[in-house]
């Protein structure tokens, strides 16, 4: 029964380290992967600790194994993996601690005592690892709604530092009592108070956290929204341009027709290199009646074309649409920039289908070739670094469509990426 009891609680250990990884570092496995590798962890580290009476020896090994786990399922830097590990395990103590002798406090005991009321202790011992559970799986909630980022690392420094001082107040306090019958109540008191103290400045540290990145997406999002808009409206007179141009291109040919029936090459010739001259490079092949929509696709498929890229559009006519210039040209720039670049890092089959489609409500599609990519909720990780500046573009779309009152998804199936949006009108 001693046996199980230990097995038991050994494997509650590692439940807490699964949620509490899961709050801070990146996943790289499946759910199914990362469970086995749990498990085999927890069988040899009982087996191990069941065999070594010492206890460095053991506590050596069971932070090997821990930190071996976390390496293998855990996407993050090796200091990162360090810090969990450590952290995980002093609050996992320190729940232990905090119940057990507080238990044998409330109860008027030693704790000596306490360990030989074995209904007791064995439901004491249990509900400690639960409440661990519990504390691991509501940080996890915490950190999931402040963040999904990577934590930086003055962050991480920050989340450690009233920890390991707590750490520090505790060994001191039970470092006073050595070769008392027990601790006083005073002490429990205190223990508790570090424990809620902990668990607080981990929350208050991730909403300073939060607000800090939203100050610096903001600042970045208004500075590409600035820069995106002047470039559209530059590009969209240079496309109303064309459009005159072109319109004008019948009388274009009578003129070249006229100099060449009266047998005057040489103005002919000068004549169609002024035309040359004043042609833009640029082949505008869409035409939705709206010409910022215009300006954009027919700029990025200009763009696609150049990176050997079959860039497929279908649209109607959306000269009613409603939705702001700045907008538009945010949220398209953003979903056809990710495609392109999504497609660049691919060697072959680069294709882009691109459809926008009105009829009461606007209906967005862009969908293209791509690597694997790892969705996680409604984020999916930047790959580039530093990772702090990048990772923005996604959000941004989200944010928009989120204000336009929008329904959005996206997934990753068979090599292709899919961003499905439908926009209501904003008369509706």
């Amino acid at each position: 029964m001693e046996h199980l009891l230990t097995a038991l609680w050994g494997g509650m250990d590692w439940v807490f380290f699964h949620f509490f990884w899961g709050a801070f570092l990146q996943p790289k496995k499946q759910l199914k992967r990362r469970a086995a590798v749990i498990a085999l962890g927890w069988i040899i580290d009982y087996f191990y600790v069941y065999l070594v009476p010492d206890q460095f020896p053991k506590l050596i090994f069971t932070l090997s194994i821990f930190l071996a786990v976390s390496f293998y399922i855990n996407s993050a830097a090796w200091y990162q993996h360090i810090v969990y590990v450590v952290l995980g395990y002093m609050i996992n103590g320190l729940m232990d601690t905090i119940t057990l002798y507080g238990m044998s406090a409330l109860m008027g005991v030693s704790y000596a005592e306490f360990v030989w009321m074995k209904l007791f202790y064995v439901v004491t011992v249990s509900l400690s690892k639960a409440f661990a559970i519990l504390l691991g799986w509501t940080v996890r909630r915490i950190r999931k709604s402040v963040s999904t980022h990577t934590v930086q690392r003055k962050w991480l420094l920050l989340s450690l530092l009233f920890p390991v001082a707590s750490l520090y107040m505790l060994v001191i306090v039970f470092i006073g009592f050595q070769g008392k019958p027990d601790l006083s109540v005073s002490a429990v008191i205190f223990s508790i108070f570090l424990a809620v103290a902990n668990v607080a400045i981990i929350y208050l540290i991730g909403v300073m956290e939060k607000n800090t990145r939203q100050l610096q997406e903001n600042a970045l999002l208004h500075q590409q929204m600035e820069i995106q808009t002047n470039s559209i409206i530059a590009l969209e007179r240079n496309y109303r341009n064309q459009r005159k141009a072109t319109h004008e291109y019948k009388h274009q040919l009578q003129t070249i027709h006229d100099l060449l029936e009266n047998e005057k090459v040489a103005d002919a010739k000068a004549y169609v290199g002024q035309l040359q001259e004043l042609q833009t490079t640029r082949i505008f092949t869409v035409n939705s009646r709206h010409p910022i929509v215009d300006a954009v696709l027919n700029h990025k498929h200009q763009t696609a074309k150049e990176h050997g890229i079959d860039f497929q559009i279908q649209v109607n006519d959306l000269s009613q649409i409603a939705i702001g210039a700045d907008e538009l040209v945010v949220l398209l720039s953003n979903l056809l920039d990710n495609a392109i670049e999504a497609c660049c890092r691919i060697p072959n089959h680069r294709a882009i289908q691109c459809s926008i489609l009105f009829d009461g409500t606007l209906f967005l599609s862009v969908r293209n070739t791509s690597n694997p990519v790892i969705i996680i909720g409604d984020t999916i990780p930047t790959s580039k670094t530093p990772k702090e500046e990048h990772g923005f573009g996604l959000s941004r779309i989200q944010m928009i469509l989120k204000q336009l009152g929008a329904e959005y998804t996206f997934t990753y199936e068979d090599g292709w990426f899919d961003f499905v949006a439908e926009i209501p009108s904003p008369n509706k």
